[in-house]
């Protein structure tokens, strides 16, 4: 969304945040560990036959609260590399535990 003043950001997100954002479950392989190939073949589902306008990472259905903090940073990462900056991200910060 490119660089913005504080005072600026309310605006900047009514005009860039519109449409249809996909929050999506991340998949998995047999032993219960993240599916990196999976998720890049999703995020490319979500793009190029949703045509989602944006994706919404590390909400209650992409099992935030299950991963660890590394785990989150890789979804994270993936999911950038994927969309090489086409649709907007929301991730969102939050922890299940306060430590």
């Amino acid at each position: 969304m490119g660089k913005y003043r504080k005072d600026e950001a309310k605006d900047v997100a009514k005009e860039k945040l519109r449409g249809i954002f996909t929050a999506f479950c991340l998949p998995e392989t047999e032993n219960g560990e993240l599916d990196e190939k999976g998720l890049r073949r999703d995020v490319r589902h979500y793009l190029d036959v949703i045509k989602a306008d944006g994706l919404y990472l590390h909400g209650f259905y992409g099992n935030f609260w299950l991963l660890t903090s590394a785990e989150r940073r890789r979804v994270t990462e993936i999911v950038v590399d994927e969309v090489s900056g086409a649709v907007p991200l929301i991730c969102r910060c939050a922890h299940a535990s306060m430590r």
